[in-house]
């Protein structure tokens, strides 16, 4: 566990002045407040790379709504499965800012993984390092596919929608304080 990644990474966001390119398993809201400031003020470019199978039924019951509210702010993003295997994932996590730092480790980037988890996660200036990670990601980039976001929208709608339900069922399934107190009678 290192309390101080997602800070590092807050900051490199801060200071980022054109592009970035972050590879992710899997995304949620921690990461939104600090991205989408930075896009409103200095326009950046921000492209993200997710694991296809987390994208379908994430782990982070956020990761919709992240995604969705990063698009709308005009975070391009794809998707990929790197594998034919039943366990192929994209597990990799990465950011690149501005071609100058790049930041890899295990930290994905979500809320559980940045306070929960015993993550790691180096920063380097290389440029041979980054040059490398560049083409990489390029290429990752062009074997991943779009995201269809009317579909993703309706899942993140359904799935809150079965929030509010169970919710509800539950505030119903409470016995009321004079429902209680007759009981007690």
């Amino acid at each position: 566990y290192n309390p101080n990644i997602l800070p590092e990474l807050q900051g490199c966001m801060a200071r980022v002045r054109s592009l970035m390119r972050v590879i992710l398993y899997t995304i949620d809201m921690v990461v939104v407040p600090a991205l989408s400031m930075k896009i409103r003020r200095h326009n950046i470019e921000v492209y993200v790379m997710l694991d296809k199978g987390q994208v379908k039924k994430p782990s982070c019951s956020t990761q919709w709504k992240a995604m969705l509210e990063l698009h709308d702010w005009g975070v391009h993003f794809r998707v990929l499965t790197p594998g034919k295997g039943m366990m192929s994932a994209l597990h990799e996590k990465a950011w690149l800012f501005d071609n100058e730092l790049l930041a890899f480790g295990s930290a994905n980037g979500s809320n559980n993984s940045y306070k929960n988890c015993g993550e790691n996660c180096m920063f380097t200036r290389s440029q041979g390092i980054i040059d490398t990670h560049a083409e990489h990601f390029e290429e990752l980039w062009h074997k991943g596919e779009e995201i269809s976001w009317p579909v993703l929208r309706k899942w993140e709608e359904r799935v809150r929608a079965q929030k509010l339900a169970k919710a509800a069922a539950k505030r119903r399934s409470r016995p009321t304080r004079a429902e209680l107190a007759a009981q007690a009678g």
